[in-house]
């Protein structure tokens, strides 16, 4: 039963039906809208994760993601403040992007400028503060911009300089 009820919220996420969903099992479904594509680790329960140093900032283009789409992920994230990610498969060259969450239109993804290899770690309260400074510093009409930037990110023995990028899924 947990299974199907599972799947249900997971197919409903995908499909869009996010209001559907959370009447499922709202707890549920702020976490796997979360957890989409990396794996997410629950490390203090109720206790923010800041893994990453001060960023800069930059817009690309004007072909990002929705405002109501990255509020949206900002605040699920800010009201389950209990984990991080740990993101990778940069490619064979390290470089590529690894996107690790999303939801709807609003992505985000990183990438290692450092040259080395291995997983990234970003926490939930890094997600709140970079979308934080993006819809306030970029928020015109109903869409933001392609926003990027770069900073350090550290967790355990994991340490990396990254770019990474709010953008249009």
């Amino acid at each position: 039963m947990i299974l199907s009820s599972l799947s249900t919220i997971f197919l409903l996420l995908l499909a869009g039906s996010y209001s559907n969903a959370l009447q499922l099992h709202p707890r549920v479904n702020e976490r796997l809208a979360r957890a989409l594509l990396a794996e997410t680790y629950i490390d203090t329960p109720g206790t923010p994760q800041d893994l990453c140093g001060n960023s800069t900032f930059e817009a690309v283009d004007h072909e990002g993601p929705l405002q109501y789409d990255c509020e949206y992920l900002m605040n699920i994230t800010e009201h389950n403040p209990d984990g991080f990610w740990m993101a990778g498969d940069f490619g064979r060259d390290g470089t590529a992007w690894a996107e690790f969450t999303r939801l709807r239109s609003c992505g985000i993804r990183v990438r290692r400028t450092d040259g080395q290899g291995g997983d990234v770690p970003f926490g939930d309260q890094d997600v709140v503060d970079l979308m934080n400074s993006v819809l306030t510093e970029f928020s015109v009409g109903d869409r933001l911009p392609t926003v990027q930037g770069q900073m350090t990110c550290s967790k355990y023995t994991s340490r990396a300089a990254v770019e990474w990028q709010i953008f249009n899924v």
